[in-house]
């Protein structure tokens, strides 16, 4: 079974038990006192997921799912999509032994059902909802994001699966976030949160999904997304304090003190460095996104636009932080160009809006090497790489190589370099 199809079994099903809950691949033969629940098609196949789309509505449901919201896709994979959803409706596409995945669950003891626990928070039956879900090559958060439709496919929730104290801690605020932006008359609107559930030590965050219309934006569109952003912030409220005395700067540096692993060191001494350049200097702070990109943004055909991932949102942050993980992230995720170059994309950006971008890039270079040394301690997969990569920007390269020597981080790069890839893959 692939890395993805078990990570998903385990948000999704809760597998963990074979005499309760299965995921069976292929021809795989029902247990002795299981039966089938759901049904899946896993596409191109079992081995290597991309899809994995709901069969109880029948080929035209499964094709829907694939062709709302493929305005959001590059026009590669918006193409492969509209591929797909074709011979679904077609039924060129069936569940055959290498992509038919079921769920089987014992009839003496049924296990948890996340479709249940939906239902019931939509307060519909659980047999009027699917679920599909996109299989994400090298992700390894982990989160589970879920489409759930009725059965003609149409949407119905976006519904975010949290495992651990910390996700489950971002989930809440995410919720927390949405909720007081639907509040506010912005320029950018929300997806509006529709329930907040625990579930079998989980914690679910469901949103509505926005139109179906809405289409990502292109590079000519960037300023005018950042203008409408600004506007947000104008709307809410910026204000101008020292950063030292900041929530924001408090709990970054508390973050840092916290990081375990390889990187633990290094990051506690970069985040001291970080509190004495900054002094007492003061800034803007105001709302912040958390995850500004052009993945998570869009716009409708009659201008309106949209945004989602609220994860990191804060109410009072350094203005400027999410422009620098704009440009950033097109940079290092979409472009492949070097953490030190990326970042001075970002800082090149920031000239024109902030007094002191060095500053601003400075801090978000720590928050995101803070970050992705939280998700992977132990440097075994690509957040542990840029983690390791923005640390070394951070102590400057004479300091950080006397302190780790060269060739673990050699150990790693080519793997690094191919899950990065992947996993902005579908970004570009």
């Amino acid at each position: 079974m692939s890395r993805a199809l078990r990570a998903a079994g385990r948000a999704l099903w809760e597998v963990g038990d074979p005499e309760e809950t299965r995921l069976l691949l292929g021809h795989d033969a029902v247990p002795a006192g299981h039966a089938v629940v759901e049904r899946y098609l896993a596409v191109p196949n079992v081995t290597h997921p991309r899809y994995l789309l709901p069969l109880a509505g029948g080929g035209r449901a499964a094709a829907r799912t694939l062709d709302d919201f493929n305005g959001l896709r590059p026009p590669a994979v918006r193409w492969q999509r509209s591929l797909l959803a074709s011979a679904l409706r077609a039924r060129l596409v069936g569940a055959g032994s290498t992509r038919s995945v079921r769920v089987s669950r014992s009839g003496a003891a049924p296990g948890p059902s996340l479709l249940g626990a939906v239902a019931a928070a939509l307060d519909v039956a659980p047999g009027d909802l699917m679920l599909a879900a996109g299989m994400r090559a090298g992700g390894g958060h982990a989160k589970q994001t879920v489409l759930v439709t009725d059965r003609s496919g149409a949407a119905r929730a976006f519904v975010k699966v949290g495992v651990g104290t910390d996700l489950v801690g971002r989930l809440r605020a995410e919720h927390a976030a949405l909720t007081r932006l639907q509040a506010s008359d912005t320029a950018v609107r929300f997806v509006a949160p529709l329930f907040l559930v625990p579930w079998e030590g989980r914690l679910l965050l469901g949103v509505a999904p926005m139109p179906v219309t809405v289409a990502r934006v292109g590079r000519r569109d960037w300023p005018a997304a950042h203008a409408a952003l600004d506007r947000v912030v104008a709307r809410l409220g910026p204000r101008r304090r020292s950063w030292a005395g900041s929530r924001w700067q408090r709990d970054l540096l508390a973050r840092a003190g916290r990081v375990e692993g390889v990187l633990g060191e290094s990051i506690r001494e970069a985040a001291a460095r970080f509190a004495d350049r900054v002094g007492d200097h003061g800034g803007d702070l105001g709302f912040r996104h958390g995850d500004w990109s052009p993945w998570n943004v869009a716009r409708t055909p009659d201008g309106q636009w949209w945004s989602w991932d609220l994860e990191y949102a804060q109410l009072s942050a350094p203005l400027g932080l999410d422009r620098a993980n704009w440009a950033f992230t097109v940079a290092h995720g979409q472009r492949h160009r070097s953490v030190g170059r990326a970042l001075t994309s970002a800082r090149r950006l920031l000239a024109r809006h902030v007094a002191r971008p060095d500053l601003v890039v400075a801090g978000y270079a720590l928050e995101m090497a803070v970050r992705h040394a939280e998700f992977d301690p132990g440097l075994t997969a690509a957040d542990g790489a840029l983690a390791d990569r923005l640390v070394a920007h951070l102590l400057g390269p004479g300091v950080y190589r006397a302190d780790y020597r060269a060739d673990y981080r050699a150990a790693y790069r080519a793997a690094y370099r191919a899950a990065y890839r992947a996993a902005y893959r579908d970004r570009r």
